[in-house]
């Protein structure tokens, strides 16, 4: 386990784990906005600037050192899932979009490690070190919690949703509030021209 070839071995092992939480947390977006075309069309611009920006800044900070560039890409792609997680919900929140029990604990599980992640890695490994028994029995717990919210999250198998939902007309959808939020729908629309996608709401 001492050899070169491990070590190199570990490391590529802990990229591919960032990359693969970072395609779960943009599944999650996906899952919540993927049936209004309009905000979805940015949305998944916004996921892969974001990645691709951070990739980028890992592969620069690590060109001649292997774990410097997956310590990078690890720090950005958790403090941007933290990031993200919680514009979710905010844009949720203020759009009344309803989030389905497995996708809310899903995203708070990812934003809990996340931000536990950027804090400890950022300010309090290097600042708060005579702590450091307590904060990592902290920072197991909250592995720990993710853990358990992820895997209430997915205890039961997905149900078969409709991608394409039969929607009525818009008047219809105008005379239905406040069950239908007209502000999500407007910006749906306005969206859905500016990609020049067919935009869909529910």
């Amino acid at each position: 386990y001492g050899s070169r070839a491990a070590w190199q071995l570990g490391w590529v092992s802990q990229g591919i784990v960032v990359i693969a939480r970072a395609a779960a947390a943009a599944e999650v977006c996906y899952h919540v906005l993927g049936r209004y075309r309009g905000v979805w069309a940015l949305g998944w611009r916004v996921l892969t600037g974001t990645g691709l920006l951070v990739l980028i800044v890992a592969i620069s900070f690590g060109r001649h050192d292997l774990r410097t560039g997956v310590v990078t890409l690890d720090i950005g792609t958790e403090l941007a899932i933290a990031a993200i997680m919680a514009t979710l919900f905010v844009f949720a929140r203020y759009y009344d979009i309803v989030l389905q029990g497995p996708m809310r604990l899903m995203g708070v599980g990812f934003c809990l490690y996340s931000c536990f992640f950027v804090l400890n890695d950022l300010f309090l490994q290097h600042y708060l070190a005579d702590y450091e028994r307590a904060w990592s029995f902290v920072g197991t717990l909250t592995f720990l919690g993710s853990l358990l919210l992820w895997a209430w999250a997915l205890r039961s198998p997905a149900r078969d949703e409709d991608a394409e939902p039969a929607l009525l007309e818009p008047g219809m959808y105008q005379s239905l509030m406040p069950e239908m939020n007209q502000r999500l729908w407007e910006l749906n629309k306005q969206l859905g021209h500016l990609w020049k996608v067919e935009s869909h709401h529910s």
